[in-house]
């Protein structure tokens, strides 16, 4: 089944460390907003540790550069993603 035709309103991804989980969630969070099927990507955690919450707002902003390369496009997504952790 394709993640993106899924009327499930949430997903979770298991995997070993370094194996590709935060790019693999960001893709599908990005694709998910261009193609309009949600207005908002909210990444939460009770996770207090803040170098791992700098990581994943670091990753959202490398991973979009990417997946959104045009300038207006890229600030038009980066509103719609938040991460909250804590």
């Amino acid at each position: 089944m394709n993640i993106l035709e899924s009327t499930t309103r949430y997903n979770v991804l298991s995997a070993q460390m370094q194996s590709g989980k935060t790019g693999t969630a960001l893709y599908y969070a990005f694709q998910m907003l261009k193609t309009r099927r949600c207005q908002r990507i909210i990444i939460m955690t009770g996770n207090r540790d803040t170098a791992l919450r700098e990581q994943w707002e670091e990753n959202v902003d490398s991973h979009l550069e990417e997946f959104a390369p045009t300038t207006k496009e890229y600030r038009a997504m980066r509103k719609e993603v938040n991460v909250y952790f804590g």
